[in-house]
């Protein structure tokens, strides 16, 4: 059940990008075929020191150098290439889609009564409206685009590795299995909570920062200090 929701917002989230979502999975496309590219390289590299090896200590006779050494410039660049139109593709879509989602968000303030705005205060909507949608540019064009990357890269490289040596890539399993291991706890149920209360954390500060900003004539002019406003001091300790 939770999978289908997180699947629909993710879905509902998309939807903000229009058209320009397809954008947003042609860079993922785009992220697996780069980072497949920058693996073949490796391969050409291996080339040049098995036939090295092969007419060893006689270097000059071995064969094919130069070819193996322009697939591997080849592949290198067109890795670079394809890494770039990627990152252009999701940003396209991500700025789209931030901006759809500040505008939607405006047209429904627009249609709230009054008094929504007297339990709601000013920062916090503006973190919601524009913090909150900055980050969703963050994810959709870089962590999405990097996150197909880092799920590409270490399969080719071990289906890579079982091509050439299947005890070699059964050795390099174990550094992943361990770092699996050790990144399990970012993911656990008390870290989730941590990122809740941090974002909630920070709400409440920008929403008192507005109020500290709006207050600051009359701070001046009874000569306050920031400590006579104890919900603001309040939310900054707590935030950090």
């Amino acid at each position: 059940m939770s999978n289908n929701q997180n699947k629909n917002k993710f879905i509902r989230l998309l939807n903000y990008s229009g058209n320009y979502k397809y954008l947003t999975i042609l860079g993922g496309i785009l992220s697996a075929l780069s980072a497949i590219s920058l693996l073949i390289p490796f391969i050409y590299i291996w080339d040049v020191v098995n036939a090295l090896l092969m007419v060893a200590p006689d270097f000059a006779k071995a064969q094919n150098l130069g070819t193996y050494a322009f697939n591997a410039f080849i592949f290198a660049v067109l890795g670079i290439a394809l890494n770039f139109c990627g990152l252009m593709c999701t940003h396209l879509s991500a700025f789209k889609n931030e901006r759809n989602m500040k505008d939607a968000a405006l047209n429904h303030l627009l249609k709230l009564p009054l008094g929504y705005f007297s339990t709601h205060t000013s920062g916090g909507l503006r973190k919601v409206i524009d913090y909150s949608t900055a980050k969703t540019e963050t994810f959709l064009a870089h962590q999405m685009f990097d996150l197909v990357g880092a799920i590409v890269t270490p399969i080719a490289f071990l289906i890579l590795l079982f091509s050439f040596d299947w005890l070699l890539g059964l050795i390099c399993l174990i550094p992943i299995i361990l770092c699996f291991v050790f990144m399990y706890p970012m993911f656990s149920a008390e870290s989730q909570n941590i990122m809740v209360q941090y974002q909630m954390y920070l709400e409440k500060m920008n929403a008192e920062a507005v109020e500290y900003v709006r207050g600051i004539p009359v701070t001046k002019a009874f000569q306050q200090s920031v400590y006579s406003f104890k919900n603001f001091i309040d939310a900054i300790r707590n935030y950090g």
